[in-house]
């Protein structure tokens, strides 16, 4: 049987219209007037910390090893920490002639610590800002759009 794609779609685009009902005026108009068809749900999710590393002369960096939601703008200055880092390593290991594995156990055993405290701290924010208490919502919804006019000049 064929998936109703439309009525899926429909759904969250009036399911988006309810939640922001009292937001600030600019984004209700941008959910009243999105298209439907182009309406999309995301789920966010946090990256889990890896227990092991299975292949000793491979690694990984940014959102694939340490996804992470979109709240404190994380992500992106993590993944470019990861990158320096990592660089570094190799560099080392590069002109000592040690074997790379051990710069990238190296680059592993610095990264986790550091990326998974961004994890956590953006899936606090997250929670904070979207579990539905009452004085962040307040914040989102009523004084932050009050400060937009204040802190943000007209072009």
């Amino acid at each position: 049987m064929p998936v109703d794609v439309r009525g899926h779609l429909l759904a969250q685009w009036k399911l988006a219209a309810q939640r922001s009902r009292d937001f600030h005026p600019l984004v209700r108009r941008l959910v009243d007037t999105a298209e439907v068809d182009a309406t999309v749900l995301n789920h966010f999710a946090t990256g889990q910390r890896p227990r092991r590393w299975a292949v000793p002369r491979a690694t990984m960096m940014g959102d694939a090893v340490h996804a992470m939601p979109p709240f404190g703008a994380h992500g992106g200055n993590t993944a470019l920490r990861d990158a320096a880092l990592l660089g570094r390593r190799l560099v080392e290991v590069r002109t000592s002639g040690t074997p790379v594995e051990k710069a990238i156990a190296s680059y592993q055993n610095e990264m986790v610590p550091y990326a998974f405290r961004a994890v956590d701290t953006a899936a606090r924010l997250m929670r904070r800002f979207t579990g539905g208490a009452a004085a962040p919502h307040w914040v989102l919804t009523r004084l932050l759009p009050r400060l937009h006019p204040v802190t943000v000049p007209e072009a």
